[in-house]
């Protein structure tokens, strides 16, 4: 599974943060009312720590916001950088029918066990 971009785990953090402190939670408040650490909230909104999308659910329900709310970030959030060998692989990919995707996606798996 490739990791999270850290522009994008930080930009989460500090939507987090904010949303946090706009409804009068400390870290320790948000944190026991959903139960998790509040050294794991921190490292959350300090975007050095991916939650789960259930831990994500769970802090937009405790916070009375949708998680579409909750992950409304800025847009200008780089895409990730891929080698050229990275792209030529994902343009050849998009040009083969649904079969033949499934069939390079097991091969793939098969090759990475």
């Amino acid at each position: 599974m490739a990791k999270p971009h850290p522009d994008l785990l930080r930009q989460i953090g500090q939507r987090l943060g904010e949303l946090r402190r706009q409804q009068g939670h400390t870290q320790e408040t948000l944190a026991e009312e959903v139960g998790i650490q509040p050294h794991g909230l921190s490292r959350i909104e300090q975007g050095h720590r991916a939650p789960s999308l259930s831990t994500l659910a769970t802090l937009a329900a405790a916070l009375n916001v949708t998680l579409g709310d909750l992950l409304s970030i800025e847009k200008d959030t780089p895409p990730p950088q891929h080698t050229a060998d990275e792209t030529q692989m994902l343009r050849l990919f998009g040009g083969l029918k649904v079969r033949q995707r499934k069939a390079v996606i097991s091969l793939l798996k098969s090759m990475s066990s």
